[in-house]
This record gives C-alpha cells, structure tokens and sequence, in this order.
C-alpha cells in the first residue's frame, strides 16, 4: 500500500483548445450543445496557453473572448454574480461541474481551464484576513466554515478535493493523495476529532478504508497528537 504523505501529484501535459467560430455562432452552438449535451465537438483548432495564468485569469480572459458580460455569464449559467465574480478573482475555486458548464457557455473545452502543467510543492496557507486558503494556485473560500461549523470536514475536504483533482487533472473517480507539506495547516483546520472523518475522507478524496485510517493518522501526528 502507497504511503500517503509520499505521493507527488500526476505530471500532465494540456493541450488548449479553442473556437474560431463567430460570437453570433458561439452562442448557437452553445445553445445546440446544451441541448445535445456535446461541447468537445463543438471545439477546433489549438493553441498553447501561459503557464503563469491563473485558473482565474483564464475564466475572466476566456469570459471577455466569448463577448459576455460578466452579468450575462452570470445569469446563464444561474450564478450569483458575485460567485463568478469570486471565481475569476481567484477567492473560490469552481466544481468540476461548474468548469463543464463554464466551459459549455465559452464554447471551449474543459482542458481549456488546466492551465498549469503540475501542482506547485509549496505548503499551504491561510489568508486570515480574507479567510481563504491557498492550496498550489487554488484558493479555498473558508468563510463557509464560520456559517455553519458542523460541516467543516465535509466543506473543506469536497473544496480539497475539487482543487486537487483540478490542479492535478484527476477524473473524480481518482483518488486524491495528501503530500507531507499539506497536512499541518489542512490538521488545524479540520475537526480530526469527528468520528466520521474517515468516512468524509474516503467519499470526498475517493480513498480506500485502510487509506482514509492512515490519513487521520497521518493528521493527528501533524497535529501533535
């Protein structure tokens, strides 16, 4: 068995795609997929994107291509604004759904959003101001946590989960593995002391039984317990 706090994440190369169609024509076929429940066909033509852009930067920049609005992508995808507006400023991170639908209304593919090759080996940290949490180029928004504390663990590993799997580009059926630099902060912030953490744990990061017992452990250590 695979020691958890030893895994480094999955290198992968991302090809960007984007449409050479019109904005007129951009807005039909998304339309037509929506419908049809198809965006890769809808997508032509390739280009190579800066590693150095932000998952936000990118949305804003794909957004202003596509020639909407930040109101208008808003209000199709059934948004708030203000969470959009969130997602392009970098404070929360969209779900893999979001980036589907996202990615459906700018007419591009989902590969579109991995804008970065591999996830950067610097610990986390937490933004106590803002309250966020910053994980690789991802920031997790904790202010759900002060909202409603009872969900902490299920909050914050299903947001883990879903940056990580971005970051690393995982289908959500992989499991997602917790480096050593990771667990200090990530133990100060989850309730370790909840009986049903593990089962938190293998539901959110898609770990076994055995993995999910040795990542507790693996926090309570780092929490000095």
């Amino acid at each position: 068995m695979q020691t958890l706090t030893n895994n480094l994440p999955i290198d992968h190369t991302a090809s960007v795609v984007r449409s050479t169609a019109s904005p007129a024509s951009k807005r039909r076929a998304v339309d037509s997929a929506a419908e049809s429940g198809s965006v890769s066909s809808l997508v032509q033509g390739t280009s190579t994107r800066s590693a150095s852009q932000t998952l936000g930067d990118t949305l804003a920049r794909t957004r202003e291509e596509a020639e909407f609005s930040k109101g208008a992508a808003a209000l199709r995808l059934g948004i708030s604004l203000r969470e959009l507006d969130h997602y392009e400023a970098g404070i929360r991170t969209p779900s893999v759904v979001t980036l589907g639908h996202l990615a459906a209304l700018y007419n591009v593919a989902t590969e579109h959003f991995a804008v970065r090759t591999q996830t950067p080996r610097v610990p986390p940290r937490i933004d106590r101001i803002n309250r966020t949490l910053t994980i690789g180029w991802m920031v997790i928004d904790l202010s759900p946590i002060d909202a409603d504390p009872a969900e902490r663990n299920t909050y914050l590993l299903g947001a883990l989960g879903d940056s990580l799997r971005a970051m690393r580009t995982l289908t959500p059926a992989q499991p997602v593995y917790l480096r050593k630099a990771e667990l200090p902060l990530l133990a100060t912030l989850l309730d370790i002391d909840d009986a049903d953490l593990t089962t938190v744990i293998m539901r959110h990061l898609a770990l076994t039984l055995a993995e999910a017992c040795d990542l507790v452990i693996s926090l309570k250590q780092a929490r000095g317990f």
